[in-house]
């Protein structure tokens, strides 16, 4: 369907290596992108939440 690109009978002798690269490849991209997320998740949200409560507990003593 996606023609000669993902065809590994050209390669096959690299064909184990060439997947288990990819793999690897595809695993450590989605992996530092999911990090990066929860990063710039939690520095936009969850830690100008905290400096809220932090000073509204502080008012409240």
């Amino acid at each position: 369907m996606l023609g000669g690109l993902c065809n590994p009978f050209p390669l096959f002798p690299l064909f184990p290596l060439f997947t288990l690269f990819t793999l690897f490849t595809l695993f450590t991209l989605f992996t530092l992108f999911t990090l990066f997320t929860l990063f710039l998740f939690f520095s936009f949200s969850l830690f100008p939440a905290l400096r809220r409560v932090d000073f509204f507990l502080r008012k409240l003593r």
